[in-house]
């Protein structure tokens, strides 16, 4: 007799008790089953069971045209076993849950026997091992393994475990993707037409992943090839279901808001495709603290203001906001959103037929402001013209490379704090500046840049340039701390304003004679060694005004230097603070009487909250007023702890907290709105133009209400997804 071994699964117990079961069953039907092959025990060789896995080892085997079978394939591939009698290998899985409609009828009813090409890649048995049929019956074997140990049914099992399985791959996609979105990566990338494999950073995350979570390893396994759900396509509808989560959870908080008030914001910039990009955004209160959230950015194709209240209160419609609540609106100065008769502002409260105050934008006046001082004092205008000048010469490579000072910035028309930083840079670092352009001359550069590096050395060594560079960062850091606030999300009118007062008062007060010499010393002091410039004679006084007191000039000046120069930076320094504070009490004291009111909100007298019932914001009484300003007093509670004592009172001083927070709601900047566009542009870089405009806004939304992004719920993301089309990979 030949020596030969017959190779069963590791349990045999459990393999009798299985077989058993499934002798029965075929007993009672009284027919082999079509995808099984019986071979009829003989003296010489071993019996192939029905039921159960045939690893036959023998010590040889049947030789056909130089081939033959091997048993050390049934180390590399476990499923694989052996027919004797028709020298032909079988899928143990597949031949015993696979049926005739596969593609794999090889392996599961008639038998391979192509050794030739059983080990090669993508052929015999490699491709059938990476088959979908072939893991989804591993996947029905392994439930029947586990039914028999649990004694469950075959329903309860792929419920619990394959679905499960199915569920876990498709999270380990979103949580990948929300990776890329909130730190503001690309998911696709190039496409290696080598490797045949696309080198996004989504599909090598996804990659690196599978190695290092074994879990997701053994999922990936089971997942068919025709529902990866890697792609492009995939990749747009999660975005899409992401976007709709985030947008419901700011509608969920806005519902659940301390009050239903809300301030709607906005503001347009162009992406690198030239498309008119609006950003929409909302201001409310809740849990004590006012909260500024993005809706969504939108695709303007037209850019009249009949156009944008039209596509504010259509995403309102579609995000079941209730547009009665609307309190005010803030946007920026533009003709098209400020229009008195037919701007953004009026039509809004024409559509809706009641009063909604709109707020022109603070940090949009602030540069304003700038603007305005540099337009109409023409040594200001100079001097920052000759700032640009010096950003760009700076940035040269030669000229860099000499510089041991900070980099310049470059001035932005749309950013007064651009001006604010060049200065700085340009006083801190003024000594390595004069330096370097010292160094400018010999072979290495040519005449036009030695020209102008001289030329320019010599204007920043003028007086009247450090003067105006002593003054404009005097003049500028007055500003900063207006600046700072309104581009907190959390800053409303109530914070604004007395900030505002702050800095005007401030300018008011720098107005004198002292300040001025403080600023002449600082300018000398920049380089002492510098030539002072001085006029050619000096003026005197005429006899014949002796006995008269001189209201002007008359060509002397005796409390500084006697020369022109100092006279001519005197009236610049008058003439740039009066302008920045006339606009600055111009532009920030529109709307009087709701400023006055919101500004002494907390002083909380009640004659001025008229204005708030106007509003349809309902006050309290008199008597409420007064046991809260008794409360206050008694508790030492200061103005800026007002609101949150309030909050936890709230229970007892319902009414003044409800107004008081709706007062809140008031919002004076569009920051978010500009924050909004810098991940815009951080997502739309030259590389991604082909981008649509869709896919560039959800990114822009995840990324920019990251927190939100990464606290998704992924039970209802999953859901949400399963819902959408007709999913090949079931999930529930």
């Amino acid at each position: 007799m030949d020596s030969w071994v017959i190779k069963t699964t590791k349990n045999s117990s459990q393999n009798t008790t299985e077989n058993n079961k499934m002798s029965e069953s075929t007993s009672n039907n009284n027919k082999t089953p079509e995808n099984t092959s019986i071979i009829n025990k003989t003296n010489n060789q071993p019996i192939f069971q029905t039921h159960q896995k045939n690893q036959i080892i023998l010590p040889s085997y049947p030789n056909v045209g130089g081939r033959s079978f091997r048993s050390q394939w049934f180390k590399l591939f476990d499923w694989l076993e052996y027919c004797p009698e028709k020298n032909v290998a079988f899928c143990y899985p597949c031949r015993i849950f696979g049926n005739n409609e596969t593609k794999e009828i090889a392996f599961s009813v008639t038998g391979y026997s192509n050794w030739k090409i059983a080990l090669e890649n993508n052929k015999g048995f490699y491709k059938h091992q990476s088959s979908s049929s072939h893991r989804i019956c591993i996947t029905k074997l392994v439930d029947k393994q586990k039914r028999v140990e649990t004694t469950t049914e075959i329903s309860t099992l792929l419920n619990e475990n394959v679905l499960e399985k199915h569920r876990y791959y498709v999270k380990s996609i979103f949580e990948i993707i929300i990776f890329l979105v909130v730190n503001e990566l690309p998911l696709r990338g190039d496409f290696d037409l080598e490797m045949h494999e696309d080198k996004g950073l989504f599909q090598s995350l996804f990659r690196y992943t599978l190695k290092k979570d074994t879990k997701l390893a053994e999922c990936a396994k089971l997942i068919p090839q025709n529902a990866t759900y890697l792609s492009p396509f995939i990749q747009n509808e999660t975005l899409n279901i992401m976007h709709n989560a985030v947008q419901n959870s700011v509608v969920e908080d806005l519902k659940n808001a301390d009050v239903p008030w809300y301030t709607i914001m906005e503001d347009g910039t162009k992406d690198n495709n030239n498309r008119e990009n609006i950003a929409i955004a909302i201001r409310y209160v809740k849990n004590g603290k006012p909260i500024e959230s993005l809706l969504a950015i939108k695709n303007a194709t037209n850019l009249n203001a009949a156009y944008f209240v039209q596509m504010t209160l259509d995403l309102l419609k579609s995000l079941n906001i209730n547009t009665d609540y609307m309190l005010s609106q803030c946007y920026d100065g533009a003709s098209v959103m400020s229009g008195t008769k037919g701007g953004v502002q009026a039509l809004m409260q024409k559509k809706l037929n009641r009063t909604i105050p709109y707020v022109h934008c603070y940090n949009h006046q602030l540069h304003l402001v700038i603007v305005k001082a540099v337009s109409e004092v023409t040594e200001i205008g100079h001097f920052f013209d000759q700032c640009r000048l010096i950003h760009k010469v700076f940035n040269t490579f030669k000229i860099n490379t000499l510089y041991e000072g900070n980099n310049t910035v470059r001035l932005l028309e749309q950013r007064w704090s651009s001006h604010l930083k060049i200065c700085e840079i340009i006083y801190n670092n003024y000594d390595d500046m004069i330096n370097c352009l010292k160094k400018v001359h010999g072979k290495s550069f040519d005449g036009n840049e030695v020209a102008q590096c001289a030329g320019l050395s010599l204007t920043m060594k003028k007086k009247t340039f450090k003067f105006a560079l002593c003054l404009m960062l005097k003049c500028l850091r007055y500003i900063k701390p207006a600046d700072k606030i309104l581009q907190s999300r959390e800053t409303g009118l109530t914070l604004a304003i007395p900030i505002i007062h702050s800095v005007i008062n401030s300018l008011k007060q720098s107005r004198n004679e002292e300040v001025f010499n403080a600023i002449l010393k600082d300018c000398e002091n920049l380089l002492p060694e510098t030539e002072t410039e001085s006029p050619k004679r000096k003026r005197k006084t005429t006899i014949k005004l002796n006995e008269y007191i001189l209201s002007e000039s008359s060509g002397t000046y005796t409390n500084y230097v006697n020369d022109d120069i100092n006279i001519s930076l005197l009236s610049t320094f008058y003439e740039v603070i009066d302008i920045i504070k006339s606009e600055m009490e111009t532009r920030f004291e529109k709307n009087d009487e709701l400023i006055k009111a919101v500004s002494n909100i907390y002083e909380l007298n009640y004659d001025d909250f008229k204005i708030f019932n106007d509003l349809k914001i309902n006050i309290p009484s008199k008597e409420e007023i007064i046991c809260v300003k008794n409360y206050l007093k008694e508790n030492n509670i200061s103005n800026k702890n007002i609101f949150l004592e309030l909050y936890q009172q709230r229970k007892a001083f319902k009414a003044t907290y409800e107004m008081i927070a709706a007062v809140e709601v008031f919002g004076c900047s569009s920051a978010v709105c500009e924050s909004t566009f810098s991940c815009l542009n951080r997502d739309d870089n030259p590389q991604r133009q082909s981008m649509s405009h869709n896919r560039l806004s959800n990114l822009t939304l995840l990324a920019f209400e990251s927190k939100r992004t990464e606290n998704l719920n992924m039970d209802l993301l999953l859901t949400n997804f399963s819902k959408q089309n007709n999913r090949k990979l079931k999930l529930y």
